[in-house]
C-alpha cells in the first residue's frame, strides 16, 4: 500500500491542499555472482568451512534512513550492511560476502532496518 501525504498550507492568503503518494520501498531480487572456491580455513572441521561470493540486492524507494542489510541467518557468516545514505541508484552489490560452505543450501536474506517494506529471501 502507498504512503498518502496530505499537506495544507496558505499561499497569499488562501488555502492550499497537497496531497502526494509515496510509493512504498521494495526489494525485488537478490543476485549471486564472482562465487569463489571453499576456503576450507586450513582445518580438517567442516563447520568451519565457507566460501565468498558478491551479492547484488535491487530495491525502489529505500527509506530514508536505516541500513540496507543481508540477515545472518546462519549462511552469511559476517555483518553485511551499508548506510542507506550511501546507496547510488537502484542495486548495491555487497562484494565478497563469506556465505557457509557446508554442503546445504544457503539462502540470504536483504532487507531494510528501519522501514517494514518487506524482506526478500533467496536461497
Amino acid at each position: 500500500m502507498d504512503d498518502t501525504t496530505i499537506t495544507v498550507g496558505s499561499i497569499n492568503g488562501g488555502w492550499c491542499l497537497n496531497i502526494s503518494t509515496i510509493a512504498p520501498c521494495a526489494i525485488s531480487s537478490i543476485t549471486f555472482s564472482d562465487q569463489q572456491p571453499c576456503d576450507d580455513n586450513g582445518t580438517m572441521d567442516q563447520t568451519d568451512d565457507f566460501y565468498t561470493a558478491d551479492v547484488t540486492v535491487t530495491f525502489s524507494n529505500p527509506p530514508a534512513m536505516g541500513f540496507l542489510e543481508l540477515e545472518q541467518d546462519g549462511a552469511v557468516l559476517d555483518v553485511v550492511n551499508i548506510p542507506v545514505g550511501s546507496l547510488v541508484g537502484n542495486t548495491h552489490t555487497f562484494q565478497d560476502v563469506r556465505l557457509k560452505a557446508n554442503g546445504m543450501v544457503n539462502a540470504v536474506e536483504a532487507q531494510f532496518s528501519a522501514d517494514q517494506c518487506g524482506a526478500l529471501r533467496r536461497a
